[in-house]
């Protein structure tokens, strides 16, 4: 892996595991969410009003993915940061909340991956509310550490009917 890469890999988790300055906060629970459920998430702004020009707002999720494999390179691991937007219509101080569904899509699942929310103004680099990092439950078909969906056994037999 090259320098660059890992230096990437760094700056962006220490962007996600060290405080930032967040004017508002998610008011909902993120301790025991599982896989394909429903979220409403819901942020206080009374006590950091959103400025007007910071609209629209919209609200971004990541998957931090940390690898810890050896390959005989002397490396301990990697770190991947996936990032992706859940809306950008927020468009009213009225509309502080909004519902998250099929957790964690669009981000793929990952036994041991963490995850985040955050809340974004149109103008603002700076998040204005942050989750804090969580895992997403197991989905029900994952069978194996990896998550995968369970493999269909070799001697199953698979027909197929064409009607005309």
């Amino acid at each position: 892996m090259t320098f660059a890469c890992r230096l990437l890999g760094l700056t962006s988790l220490a962007f996600l595991l060290f405080p930032t300055l967040v004017k508002a906060k998610f008011t909902n629970s993120f301790g025991s969410l599982n896989y394909g459920s429903t979220v409403k998430l819901t942020w206080d702004t009374t006590t950091a009003p959103v400025p007007p020009g910071s609209y629209p707002l919209f609200i971004t999720t990541q998957l931090i993915d940390k690898s810890e494999d050896d390959n005989g390179s002397g490396d301990s691991g990697t770190v991947t940061v996936y990032r992706i937007n859940l809306t950008t219509a927020i468009e009213s101080p009225s509309d502080n909340a909004f519902e998250w569904t099929g957790i964690p899509s669009p981000l793929r699942w990952l036994p041991e991956g963490l995850y985040q929310v955050e809340l974004h103004g149109s103008a603002d680099v700076t998040p204005m509310a942050k989750s804090p990092l969580f895992k997403v439950g197991q989905p029900p078909y994952a069978s194996d550490a990896e998550g995968g969906k369970p493999s269909t056994p070799s001697d199953d037999e698979v027909c197929l009917l064409f009607l005309w």
